[in-house]
């Protein structure tokens, strides 16, 4: 039996009066790894901030385990050095700097407050050796052609340690197909081989899945349904990460009564039924955003609910 690496206890945070995250627990195992899908309301990014520790501790509520070790007062930089990495969708790059520089930019070996930049190198080439690239560590970010920059990101994954890499739909704009898609696959494989646990966050289903443990759908900050990877339907997980979207909803009159709702709010109600957020919202009505902000709250504040979810629970929409 694998050992657990990560575990997530009774996760909840809340935003803009909102319930982004709710009372969300997982665990992961070494050389596992964990496909979680979600929509653009599900609280992906927000998940992915908690790991990385971009959200004070006294925002949210719940604990973060890296082994036995409760990590979730630790700092970003100190949950690298115990081995917890996440890879955003924002690539924290250097054009001006090389391959070795880019990928220890952070992560420097030090030795008596001295950089070891042999050292850097020489790791740097067996971690490309590694990953099957054959290209120069010394060779200036900005001389590698874009699509393959996902290779220096990925590579990070090889540091010591690494004991979970955390991948927030890092590679959602590239063209993953052919080549791009088999090095990937690979590379991933041959991090699970070396018990390095993946938590793979996207909004849908890609050829990672191919690869997959476990796979689990994210809703409304709740994890609404988790199976075995090679026992699912890829079919069955789009029916159940839509199924929850109302199209053209109406907010029953007994409602619209009952919370003395005003005819802004029900519209706003309407469109945050649809899976809109704040700013789509915004933009769809003319409204400042903050209006916008103010509205939702008083709609939460009035019906006694924290998210769409539990809207369309009141609505009987689903």
């Amino acid at each position: 039996m694998r050992k657990t690496i990560l575990t997530l206890e009774h996760i909840s945070l809340t935003l803009e009066h909102a319930l982004v995250i709710d009372d969300l627990s997982l665990s992961l195992r070494e050389g596992e790894l964990y496909y979680l899908i979600g929509d653009r309301n599900s609280g992906k990014s927000a998940l992915a901030c908690i790991l990385r520790g971009n959200i004070p501790r006294n925002a949210y509520e719940g604990k973060l385990f890296l082994g036995s070790k409760d990590i979730s007062s630790l700092s970003s930089r100190q949950r690298e050095t115990l081995g917890l990495r996440v890879l955003s969708q924002k690539w924290a790059f250097v054009p001006g700097m090389t391959i070795a520089e880019n990928l220890f930019l952070g992560n420097e070996i030090h030795n008596v407050g001295i950089v070891r930049w042999n050292k850097i190198f020489n790791e740097t080439q067996k971690i490309l050796e590694e990953i099957q690239w054959n290209i120069s560590p010394s060779l200036l970010l900005k001389n590698i052609p874009k699509d393959k920059l996902y290779l220096v990101f990925l590579a990070k994954g090889f540091l010591n340690p690494t004991h979970v890499l955390v991948i927030d739909e890092a590679f959602a704009l590239l063209d993953m197909y052919g080549e791009n898609q088999k090095r990937l696959l690979s590379i991933l494989s041959t991090l699970k081989a070396r018990g390095v646990a993946i938590l793979y966050f996207h909004h849908k289903i890609d050829a990672v899945m191919e690869i997959a443990d476990r796979v689990a759908i994210l809703k409304e900050g709740k994890i609404i349904h988790e199976s075995d990877a090679s026992q699912t339907v890829p079919e069955n997980l789009v029916y159940k990460l839509l199924g929850e979207v109302a199209e053209n909803p109406e907010i029953p009159p007994s409602v619209i009564k009952k919370y003395n709702l005003t005819r802004r709010e029900v519209e706003i109600m309407k469109l945050i039924l649809e899976g809109m957020n704040a700013r789509q919202i915004s933009e769809t009505l003319y409204i400042s955003l903050p209006t916008v902000k103010t509205h939702i709250y008083n709609i939460y504040q009035k019906t006694g609910v924290k998210n769409r979810l539990a809207l369309a629970r009141l609505c009987s929409l689903k």
